[in-house]
């Protein structure tokens, strides 16, 4: 998992919690100093923590997928591309 690139971590604001997929939990968020997104992955069974950067491709589709399966779905995916 990337560290946090772009601020200090307290720079970085909550979005949208996207819930738990593919055994983390997933939480949008945006940087309050440049703007942009990134994804605050955790699985607490085995401490894998940190921030990886959102695509605006992937946040698009983020924002206009429905809650449910359809979501988790693409965190799913979107998992096994960037962690």
């Amino acid at each position: 998992m990337a560290e946090f690139v772009c601020c200090e971590k307290r720079n970085w604001a909550l979005e949208r919690d996207l819930g738990h997929a593919h055994s983390f939990d997933f939480i949008l968020g945006k940087c309050a100093s440049c703007g942009s997104y990134s994804m605050n992955v955790f699985c607490t069974a085995n401490g894998i923590s940190g921030f990886e950067s959102v695509s605006p491709q992937d946040l698009s589709q983020i924002h206009t997928l429905p809650s449910g399966q359809e979501l988790k779905g693409f965190l799913k995916n979107w998992s096994y591309i960037n962690l």
